[in-house]
């Protein structure tokens, strides 16, 4: 089977914080030939990290405002959506290195490659959007932790640190809406947990998948 799409032009529609083009494309397939538009959201790749201490089976959550809550219809508090530390990568900057520079400004949690136990990268929402997310679980000492608030003073930010039993995030992710994020690593958890594997750190050039 011969697929192929054509790109015939790109224009930006959109230049602010975040960009959107508008994409002219012709697709040939299955004996079929035909020309498209699709407008692409670009806002970058980000970084997400769920921190888990398996001492005390438990994990660190942030709980952040978020406009896509607001807009989805959520009210009140139910507009700080609860997901892992996760931010945008930086120019010049590896997915582990944003990990774990939001480990520590967003969350007080000091990280290190070492730790880093699984890590792979996804599209959230391909059909409009060429956001990557890599995604990583990353081993971490919560005990003695408390409840905080952190956020860098020169961005308009401000999230909540919370340190959870996992089963009581299983259990939000299931009857609460959450952060697509959330729920992945949260799996991605669960099955390293089955597979016993949750001992040693993913190697740089080869992750666990």
């Amino acid at each position: 089977m011969s697929r192929k799409v054509e790109v015939l032009g790109r224009e930006r529609v959109y230049d602010g914080f975040f960009k959107v083009d508008a994409w002219r494309l012709r697709q040939t397939a299955e004996g079929r030939e035909f020309e498209f538009s699709r407008l692409n959201f670009e806002r970058g790749h980000a970084a997400a990290v769920l921190l888990y201490d398996p001492e005390a089976d438990s994990v660190m959550c942030v709980e952040e405002f978020r406009i896509g809550m607001l807009a989805a219809g959520f009210e009140g508090d139910a507009c700080f959506s609860l997901g892992p530390v996760a931010g945008m990568i930086d120019a010049g900057e590896t997915p582990r290195g944003a990990a774990i520079r939001e480990a520590h400004e967003e969350a007080g949690v000091e990280i290190e490659d070492r730790d880093i136990l699984a890590e792979f990268t996804t599209l959230p929402s391909p059909g409009g959007s060429s956001e990557t997310v890599t995604m990583l679980l990353a081993r971490a000492d919560l005990s003695g932790l408390k409840d905080a608030v952190y956020g860098e003073a020169g961005e308009a930010e401000q999230t909540w640190r919370r340190v959870l039993p996992r089963e009581e995030v299983l259990a939000r992710v299931e009857r609460e809406p959450s952060a697509g994020h959330l729920s992945v690593l949260m799996m991605k958890l669960e099955l390293l947990r089955l597979r016993g594997v949750l001992c040693e750190p993913a190697a740089q050039n080869g992750p666990e998948m």
